[in-house]
């Protein structure tokens, strides 16, 4: 079992990361309709992960190094803090847009 500080930077990161992108999907959700915000959302991902697939082999290798230098607790508070820059940035445009989500989404 993975320390219990290893568990608390985990669950601190999924949750900053499912905040974000439910508070980007409905943004998209006010931008378009539920069939295009989900297909777009949908293609979006793949082209992260097929970039990510992509990248040079020393990128993936150089986080090791990242989380081994500044510890795996600021690597992953870092990436919950992005995440959660994106998921209030999301909600303050949403709140500009003033249009309400569709509710049966």
């Amino acid at each position: 079992m993975p320390p219990v500080e290893v568990c608390f930077d985990a669950a601190a990161l999924s949750l900053t990361a499912a905040w974000a992108a439910n508070s980007t999907l409905a943004l998209l959700l006010t931008r378009a309709g539920a069939n295009a915000a989900k297909w777009g959302f949908r293609v979006f991902m793949l082209a992260v992960i097929v970039a990510y697939l992509n990248l040079p082999p020393a990128w993936p290798i150089s986080w090791y190094g990242l989380a081994a230098d500044l510890g795996l607790t600021t690597v992953a508070l870092a990436w919950a803090l992005g995440f959660a820059i994106v998921a209030g940035a999301s909600l303050t445009a949403l709140r500009r847009a003033r249009r309400p989500v569709p509710e049966n989404c």
